[in-house]
């Protein structure tokens, strides 16, 4: 059985470091400390306006060759046995190296991954790189976000609109922050002009029965393209549909 150890620091002082094999555990400028407690705190006077590190977890292992020499905190649970439970790993917070580090800044790229188990066997479930592409079941983003489903009857990405929603449920903008196309609470979508702005064109679906189902452009301006699934055509329309004859 490993040693437990039971202690407080109830006074500020200098880094207080424990051994574990080749990594350490570091609590900095403690106020206390309370181990094996009903709940542990760790406590100091940070900085305001700025960013305290009340733990660092220092991986001394170094190489050459080290691209993918991975940090972690990993959180265990007991599952219930009534001759022999059992701690069996839950899910981890992990920290690699991206490239072979050395004293050159350039050199020094990490990624985080969130894990998980799933049917007892941790996973990556998603992963920020230094650069900052996320990815969620990829290893390898290309993109700011990049996902994959975990199955073919998985949904890749799912808004929901609240009750009364009167926002956009999408919206893609320039680099001048304006909305290029957007996705309505109606579930209408429309693309703007080139300058951002103004409603160009918009596709939507209107109630069964309507006279115009989709609409290019707007319904606001001159209609250049309609479908429809009843009525009879009508001057500007270019092709209409009445559900039989074109």
């Amino acid at each position: 059985m490993p040693t437990i150890i039971n202690y407080s620091i109830m006074e500020p002082s200098s880094d207080v470091t424990l051994d574990i094999g080749t990594s350490i555990l570091r609590f900095r400028n403690l106020y206390t400390l309370n181990v094996l407690s009903s709940s542990e705190t760790i406590s100091a006077v940070g900085t305001v306006k700025g960013t305290t590190d009340l733990i660092a977890l220092i991986n001394r292992g170094n190489a050459v060759d080290m691209d993918g020499t991975n940090t972690a905190i990993r959180f265990d649970q007991w599952y219930y046995d009534a001759v022999t439970p059992a701690v069996i790993a839950a899910a981890r917070i992990l920290s690699g190296t991206e490239t072979d580090w050395t004293s050159t800044a350039s050199t020094q790229n990490a990624y985080l991954s969130l894990q998980t188990a799933l049917s007892g066997v941790i996973s990556e479930r998603l992963r920020v790189t230094s650069s900052g592409l996320v990815g969620i079941n990829t290893a390898a983003p290309g993109a700011m976000l990049e996902i994959y489903p975990t199955a073919t009857g998985v949904i890749g990405q799912q808004i929901n609109a609240l009750a009364g929603q009167t926002g956009n449920l999408l919206e893609f903008r320039n680099s001048s922050d304006a909305v290029m196309m957007q996705v309505t609470a109606a579930g209408a979508l429309s693309m703007m002009e080139a300058g951002g702005g103004t409603d160009l064109a918009t596709i939507s679906v209107a109630a069964l029965g309507a006279a115009r189902a989709y609409t290019i452009p707007d319904a606001g301006g001159a209609a250049n393209f309609i479908l429809s699934t009843t009525g009879s055509p009508s001057r500007g329309d270019v092709l209409r549909f009445d559900g039989t004859t074109w």
